[in-house]
Order: C-alpha cells, then sequence, then structure tokens
C-alpha cells in the first residue's frame, strides 16, 4: 500500500504497523472461516472491508494514532460503506408465462385484447425467452447488453416510433376474502425494447395484449 503523504514519519511507522497487524488478523480470520465452513468466493470488497473492521476491532490503537491517520482511516471506511451500497445487485431470473399459467390455476379464458399501453414495472417475464433472460430483460450469460440493445435505446432517446411489444396479461383470480393479485404482462415479442425502457426509467409502453384469465387456486386447506 503506498504510504500516505501528509503522514508524519513517527506516524507512518506506527500507520505500517497497524497494516500488518490488520493483515495478519485478516488472514487468520480468513483461515478460520474456510475451516469451519469451507472455502468462500473471492471478493476484493471483501478484503478492503476487512480494513477498516479490523481496527475497530483494535480500539488500544487508537490513542496513539496521529488526527491526521484517524481522519484517513475514517474516510476510508466511509468509501467502502459507499462502495458496498453501490455494489451491483444480483439479477433473478426472468419469470416464465406457462409456469406461472399453471401455478395460477390453469387457463379459464382468452380474448384478444387489442391495443394498450402496459406499465413497464408490470412486465415481468416472457413466453419463450425465460431461460436466457434476467429480471432485468437483458442476456443472462454472455454479454448482456448487445449492439442491438443499443440501438433501440438510442431510437428511444431520439423519440424515434417503435412498433408496439407483444404481450400476454396474465390476471389471476383472487382468493376468496383476498385482495386480487396484480396483472402481470409476458413479453411474445419486444424483449429489447422492454430491457431499454427500464434501464432509460421510460415507464409505458405501446403494446398488443391478449388477456389469459386462469381459473381460482385450491385454499391451502384444501389441498
Amino acid at each position: 500500500m503506498c504510504q500516505p503523504f501528509f503522514l508524519e514519519s513517527s506516524a507512518n511507522e506506527r500507520y505500517q504497523e497497524i497494516l500488518r497487524e490488520v493483515e495478519e488478523d485478516r488472514l487468520a480470520r480468513i483461515v478460520a472461516s474456510r475451516e469451519t465452513t469451507g472455502p468462500r468466493p473471492p471478493g476484493v470488497l471483501r478484503s478492503v472491508v476487512a480494513f477498516p473492521r479490523s481496527l475497530a476491532h483494535r480500539r488500544q490503537f487508537a490513542p496513539s494514532l496521529g488526527d491526521d491517520l484517524r481522519s484517513a482511516l475514517a474516510l476510508a471506511a466511509s468509501i467502502v460503506e459507499l462502495l458496498a451500497r453501490l455494489r451491483p445487485r444480483g439479477h433473478r431470473a426472468v419469470k416464465s408465462f406457462d409456469e406461472e399459467l399453471q401455478a395460477a390455476g390453469g387457463l379459464a379464458s382468452r380474448v384478444d385484447a387489442g391495443a394498450r399501453i402496459v406499465p413497464v414495472e408490470k412486465v415481468v417475464g416472457s413466453v419463450s425467452r425465460w431461460q436466457n433472460l434476467r429480471s432485468d430483460f437483458f442476456y443472462r450469460t454472455g454479454t448482456a447488453m448487445t449492439a442491438r440493445f443499443r440501438r433501440v435505446g438510442e431510437a428511444m432517446r431520439e423519440g424515434k416510433p417503435l412498433p408496439p411489444i407483444e404481450v400476454y396479461q396474465l390476471k389471476k383470480s383472487a382468493q376468496p376474502g383476498q385482495a386480487p393479485p396484480p396483472t402481470e404482462y409476458y413479453v411474445v415479442d419486444g424483449h429489447h425494447r422492454v430491457a431499454m425502457a427500464r434501464k432509460l426509467g421510460q415507464d409505458f409502453l405501446d403494446a398488443h395484449v391478449v388477456a389469459y384469465k386462469v381459473g381460482a387456486t385450491k385454499p391451502d386447506s384444501e389441498e
């Protein structure tokens, strides 16, 4: 680690001593963790977080540290906390229309509902591509955003007209005494437009909708 330029020589010696002890402590905890829980996946953030946390656990060093060093360590802890908050969250798999239809009780009726404006946040799944897409409608493997995604996004930013997406609307029946479940939409055609609408913060999309109504599911006590 680079030597902080603002530290006096005596403070820097103490700084380096603490770094060595912190590193020894961190490695000891890693070894102990692997002995009890097995190997853990590597992570740069985990290693960085160990530094300010280890110092926090060693309060006996605090009185001997210079004000500059204490300020630097406080700043480092704040940066690590910010990085942890900004770390990308994992995406779940997009929902499968067939699986959700069967789980909801099977088909009761189907009708062409024509042209609609649908909320993007209610587009939650796919009819045929659910195995390949994340919940944000980008690819699960390989390059998440391809050139086609970028072209669609550029057209949206420029306000160019795009064809309506094709979706199935899944309308589940309400259980007795319960509020109706929210309506969901599943993409037949237009996955790229949905993905870029989400990314760009677009709230609604033009769509051609086929509405599916499902049969009532049995209460848990009857299964």
